[in-house]
């Protein structure tokens, strides 16, 4: 008998995180007289809305799938994110229609724990920290130290790649996982592909399970990202640069260095420019 109880709890678990269709319940209140209506929109269509009734919502509905839905307001606009699926959620607006919400969903605690998570705000802190002190060598005069900035840089980079593989192996039947890593450049298929192929099959297969799918097919390496080329390129020569004037003499923009330069140009996206 405790098996079978067990079994089945496991069972209801599984099916909160991983579960298509959804029904939702949403209360809350507001401290404001004017907003009169609250919305449910899914980056397309409101496809559900509430009369406020003395600054309270009761609000229950389905959806064909866990989604990630805008709970607005027309009159003021606002307008504010949750993960819609089968948990509870309590709303509280004050009168700046700034909100705390509560809720048991697994997916929108799911994504708020990766919001809020320190271990991503120190990665980011150690990033900007590293880049302001290779910039402040720049200033003194030191151009020879972009290959140990870089190899740093990279060694903060592995520690996000491994925060997000934690991510989606501890998590790997919540149907929002795939959402949370779809935007994340540093992933590719060589260094994610065998994390993601142990999500659960639903969740490969749930609209961002495909697009971080389809992302992962068309990256084998990691593209470099705009700190990578300002270790590489702050502070280093640039390369010399030779043409013809026209009169045929060679020019070498290095014979500019020091001086004042005034540049005539044109862009092709100028029709008068164009008409010249």
């Amino acid at each position: 008998m405790k098996r079978i109880i067990l079994t089945v709890f496991i069972g209801v678990v599984f099916l909160l995180n991983t579960t298509a269709q959804v029904n939702y319940h949403i209360t809350g209140t507001i401290d404001r007289k004017d907003v009169t209506k609250l919305y449910l929109y899914n980056g397309k269509i409101i496809f559900d809305s509430i009369t406020v009734k003395e600054g309270f919502f009761d609000m229950k509905g389905t959806y064909k799938s866990p989604t990630v839905v805008m709970v607005m307001t027309k009159i003021p606009v606002s307008g504010n994110k949750i993960i819609l699926d089968n948990g509870e959620y309590n709303m509280k607006f004050d009168a700046h229609m700034n909100v705390t919400i509560e809720t048991t969903s697994i997916n929108h605690n799911l994504w708020m724990g990766k919001r809020n998570s320190n271990e991503l705000k120190d990665n980011r802190k150690a990033k900007d920290s590293l880049l302001a002190d290779y910039a402040l060598q720049i200033e003194k005069g030191n151009y020879n130290l972009s290959v140990q900035y870089l190899a740093k840089y990279n060694d903060i980079q592995l520690q996000l790649l491994d925060y997000l593989k934690r991510l989606a192996s501890n998590h790997s039947d919540c149907y929002i996982t795939p959402y949370l890593l779809k935007d994340e450049a540093i992933l590719t298929q060589v260094n994610f592909g065998s994390t993601f192929e142990k999500l659960n099959l639903e969740v490969q297969n749930n609209e961002w399970g495909k697009q971080l799918k389809a992302l992962l097919d068309k990256k084998t390496t990691i593209k470099p990202d705009r700190n990578q080329f300002y270790f590489t390129m702050l502070g280093s020569k640039a390369i010399p640069v030779e043409s013809k004037t026209e009169n045929g003499d060679n020019f070498e923009l290095a014979s500019l260095k020091g001086k004042w330069v005034l540049l005539d140009f044109w862009a092709s996206w100028c029709a008068p420019c164009r008409a010249e």
